[in-house]
């Protein structure tokens, strides 16, 4: 149906088109005519003029209105700050001559309306006028071609405005309209931080992002990669809108595409991976991505960056086989720790306990003799286990329910949803009166 309307669209566009270059012609061939019957060239200059008014006044009736339909809400008043979107663009734009052109027709129609009789006066004398330039035997042949002449122009001067204004003039007001509102789509999404992967707090969830931001992505999105002018700098936007409406797929074509052209850029590749994620592409994909990041971190990096980097790699490298991912969640959680040398986020200590948890439970299934060559402690590992959940306890004692997630076999959050079966790292504690106890759940 879309197809159908299109093609309509464009044949008629062409039919216009074509009666307009037809009116064009004949009006240059009459100007031709004109100049060969006239003795003079004031004829062809009046002619001129004639063409050149009407297609002023074809303009002014011509011009499109922009949809100011945005500004006021159902009540009639503006929108808060808060609730205006980016496609309320039409706010800056200079109106002014939209209003000149509404003035003008309203009273180039009223004077026309009031001055009816003499309008007739006004026309003879301008044949007057153009015959006497119009080199015919007499006044009798040349004023009816001067009549002629006026009329044809005006009226040929006007249609031409008119439909030029309308087919090709509202377009390009259309497009750069739209080419605005663009622009200030991919600003904002530019600023807008989206949720990385693991979670940093224990109340995160997908956070629901701001209405100005959905409809800055519902309107980015709806643009191809083609149509967004070959900026670099515009692809991650794109690809950041495009990962906020869930369009996995073009979000990973949009954000190959820019860290293409910056591949330093430890944001870019943080939110590739998540997008890699979230598209169900294999976990190793996703840990190249940010291994990638792993390694661009120098001393300038933000500190919010480095967190995240550490927190993902930690967070993705417990899904992969063991004993490879917990040794290299363990590895790079450790890491982050000393790195920070202080105040460590909760996240880190959530990954570091379950990382302990995933190395105790792998290294007790081993016979006595084999662990023991294997120079693992599980004293030890269960007491890392255990510290690192106090330690995330301290920062946000929210963690608890993450907690009782990941060591309950039977549990149901508080909507009533079971757990996902892979979300069991703590399991291997489940019956330890410690862990029980620092908890808060009773002895078993």
């Amino acid at each position: 149906m879309m197809e159908e309307s299109a093609v309509c669209k464009t044949e008629t566009l062409k039919n216009a088109s074509l009666v307009a270059m037809l009116t064009l012609l004949f009006g240059a061939l009459g100007l031709y005519l004109i100049w060969l019957c006239s003795s003079t060239h004031v004829v062809l200059m009046c002619a001129l003029a004639l063409f050149s008014g009407g297609v002023l006044l074809g303009f002014l009736f011509g011009i499109p209105r922009v949809d100011q339909t945005g500004k006021k809400n159902a009540s009639g008043n503006a929108p808060p700050d808060g609730d205006r979107t980016l496609q309320e663009s039409n706010l800056e734009q200079n109106t002014n001559l939209e209003q000149i052109s509404d003035w003008l027709t309203k009273i180039i129609v009223g004077v026309g309306l009031v001055e009816l009789r003499t309008i007739y006066e006004y026309f003879q004398r301008a044949t007057v006028f153009i015959a006497g330039g119009i080199g015919l035997n007499g006044p009798q042949q040349a004023q009816p071609l001067a009549a002629a002449t006026v009329v044809y122009f005006i009226t040929l001067g006007f249609l031409s405005g008119y439909i030029l204004t309308r087919i090709f003039l509202a377009g390009a007001f259309k497009y750069a309209d739209a080419q605005l509102a663009s622009r200030s789509d991919l600003q904002l999404l530019k600023k807008t931080e989206v949720a990385s992967l693991g979670k940093f707090n224990a109340g995160d969830g997908h956070a629901e992002l701001a209405k100005p931001v959905e409809k800055a992505a519902t309107n980015l999105a709806k643009y191809s990669l083609n149509q967004l002018g070959g900026k670099p700098e515009d692809y991650a936007a794109w690809a950041k809108a495009q990962l906020i409406k869930k369009n996995y797929e073009d979000a990973i074509k949009g954000y190959a595409l820019a860290v293409s052209q910056f591949p330093d850029d430890i944001g870019l590749l943080l939110e590739f991976a998540e997008t890699l994620e979230a598209a169900g592409r294999p976990i190793e994909d996703v840990r190249t991505k940010l291994l990638t990041a792993y390694k661009k971190i120098n001393a300038r990096t933000e500190p919010y960056q480095v967190l995240s980097v550490y927190n993902a790699l930690s967070y993705v490298s417990l899904y992969l086989d063991p004993p490879k991912g917990f040794s290299d969640a363990i590895k790079y959680g450790e890491e982050y720790v000393t790195r920070a040398s202080g105040s460590v986020a909760g996240s880190i200590w959530v990954n570091l306990a379950s990382a302990y948890g995933q190395k105790f439970a792998y290294y007790s299934n081993f016979p006595p003799e084999e662990r023991k060559k294997s120079e693992v402690d599980l004293e030890d590992v269960r007491m890392k286990a255990l510290n690192a959940m106090k330690k995330a306890l301290d920062t946000d004692k929210n963690w608890l329910d993450t907690f009782r997630m990941l060591m309950l076999k039977d549990y149901v959050s508080s909507s009533g949803k079971p757990k996902n079966a892979e979300e069991n790292d703590l399991e291997c504690f489940a019956t330890d009166k410690e862990f029980r106890e620092l908890l808060g759940l009773e002895p078993i």
